[in-house]
């Protein structure tokens, strides 16, 4: 029973066209997810999630340090992200200070 009810929501996701967006959702929650692995304290508070196009996430903060080390860990987290989804969805993590 529950699966068929899955299996009709997920057609429904994509006949709607929601489909990108529901993909986007599940992105930035991996995002955040790792993000606390590697960062201590609340990762919401220091990073904002300006926009994802084409691949890339685009990540604000305004503590200088909290970006220079963001930059540095981005691949690690890009190989997470897409081995969380088994695919390379996200090529990219610009970050904005």
């Amino acid at each position: 029973m529950f699966s068929d009810f899955k299996f009709l929501l997920n057609r429904a996701v994509r006949r709607t066209g929601a489909s990108p967006y529901v993909e986007e959702k599940n992105i930035l929650k991996y995002f955040f997810g790792f993000l606390g692995e590697l960062f201590e304290g609340d990762v919401e508070q220091k990073f904002k999630v300006i926009d994802f196009k084409e691949g890339i996430i685009s990540v604000a903060s305004l503590c200088e340090m909290n970006g220079e080390n963001l930059r540095k860990k981005k691949d690690i987290l890009i190989d997470k992200i897409n081995k969380k989804l088994n695919s390379t969805v996200v090529k990219g993590i610009k970050v904005i200070t």
